[in-house]
């Protein structure tokens, strides 16, 4: 018998079902490749929305730094807040000014300057943005009241995260728009000043605080100590929070922009006629006969008189010393004659007499001589002026004020103090023939302040 061969035919459907899978495959592929570019396309687009908000913020920085530059780049020009005018909507928008000076110390007996005309006449601009330029040439324009939810109006900075309110109107784009607005740190407060950790002069009530008190605002408080690390580690109004000691809570340290910063800086310029000013902080240091030279190796001492850059000079009996304002009289001692009806007395005061810049050293110079030494002390000496050193008349006697001590010819004591208490006792018959007895208390006082 042969032998039965079996064939194995194959399977029905298999290429189908292969095809199908890849089929199958494909459209996952196909699927997930438009959900990717979906994806990219969406983020494309938001990144295109991020960028053309990151253009339109730079060029919103650019036109502030610009007309910051252009308003007040001059050291001629000097900017405020416009809480100094009388109305204002926005007290804490920041315009620019032409700078003025009166010439007070040249015409001390001139009218009084008319500020208010000088606001208006002098103004340059608000730095802010808004459509119209031309509007923000007008002081008046901070009156403009800032709509509530009006989508024209953008608030750059705010109460709970700055500690002011100020808002600027959006300056339309072809894509979007952009709003700035400038803010100054110069006229705030600065809590993190730096120096010593306790006073080393006689009498501290005598000099000028080296720091701000924070002992008035809402959210701090005065520090007892640690200004040296302060200083270091308070850089950021950020950080402020962190520091316990000047917080009282750290929720709500952060608006302290309003009156108080860590960042106040500024420039020694000359604002009335540009350039940088002398940096005079150490000349009260000198010794006395350097003080009193005309000059330095060439260069004319800025305490002396004349001085070109006073617009006067100072009289003759000045000795040299250089008078705070023009003095209108050569002779500082002024001469008056008081009646009281049944007598009368005259008197002499020196009260005509310039402080000058001797005075402001005496002054400055006080904590070194409170107490005992070869001078006076402050509290006993009387305030002398140069030019009422008079040699005393023939007859040894000294005219108020009397005999200054040597070496002092210009100095100061704390003032106010009593200058002259006199008691005039007059007596008259009236029509009745009977005894009149009048008692006339004359009190003086000196506060050159």
């Amino acid at each position: 018998m042969k032998p039965k061969v079996r064939r194995k035919l194959p399977a029905r459907g298999f290429a189908l079902i292969v095809t199908l899978s890849l089929m199958i495959l494909l459209t996952v592929i196909a699927v997930g490749l438009l959900s990717l570019s979906s994806i990219s396309l969406r983020s494309a687009t938001a990144g295109d929305a991020d960028a053309r908000a990151f253009a339109n913020a730079r060029l919103a920085v650019l036109m502030a730094i610009g007309e910051l530059q252009k308003e007040a780049g001059d050291d001629r020009r000097i900017t405020a807040d416009a809480s100094i005018l009388s109305k204002t909507n926005q007290p804490h928008l920041v315009g620019t000014w032409t700078s003025w000076s009166p010439g007070q110390a040249a015409k001390p007996d001139q009218a009084a300057p008319d500020y208010p005309t000088q606001k208006t006449a002098l103004f340059r601009s608000w730095l802010v943005s808004s459509p119209d330029f031309t509007a923000l040439k007008k002081p008046t324009w901070s009156e403009t009241s800032v709509p509530v939810g009006d989508p024209k109006w953008i608030r750059l900075f705010s109460i709970a995260r700055h500690g002011f309110d100020l808002s600027a109107q959006s300056v339309p784009l072809p894509k979007g728009g952009i709003a700035w607005a400038v803010s100054q740190e110069n006229t705030k407060a600065k809590i993190n000043v730096p120096g010593p950790e306790t006073e080393t002069a006689v009498n501290v009530a005598l000099q000028a605080q080296r720091r701000p008190s924070l002992a008035l605002a809402s959210n701090l408080k005065q520090p007892e100590g640690g200004y040296n690390l302060r200083a270091n580690r308070v850089l950021s109004p950020n950080q402020v929070s962190l520091d316990s000691s000047i917080t009282t809570n750290a929720t709500t340290a952060m608006p302290i922009s309003a009156s108080y910063t860590v960042n106040a800086q500024g420039l020694l310029t000359d604002a009335v006629k540009g350039g940088l000013k002398t940096d005079l902080n150490l000349g009260f240091e000198m010794s006395d006969s350097d003080f009193a030279k005309s000059s330095w190796s060439g260069v004319p001492n800025p305490f002396r008189s004349p001085n070109a850059n006073m617009g006067f000079s100072s009289p003759n009996s000045y000795q040299g010393q250089r008078a705070l304002f023009q003095p209108l009289v050569e002779n500082p001692i002024v001469s008056t004659v008081t009646s009281y009806g049944v007598a009368s007395i005259s008197h002499r005061f020196y009260s005509a007499g310039v402080p000058t810049f001797d005075h402001l050293r005496s002054f400055y110079q006080i904590p070194t001589h409170l107490y005992g030494g070869s001078v006076p002390v402050v509290a006993e000496r009387g305030a002398d002026h140069v030019a009422v050193s008079i040699a005393p008349a023939s007859n040894k006697s000294y005219f108020p004020p009397a005999n200054p001590p040597a070496g002092l010819g210009s100095s100061l004591s704390i003032r106010p103090v009593l200058n002259r208490m006199l008691y005039l006792l007059s007596t008259k018959l009236d029509a009745n023939d009977q005894a009149q007895l009048v008692i006339t208390p004359v009190i003086s006082l000196w506060n050159p302040y």
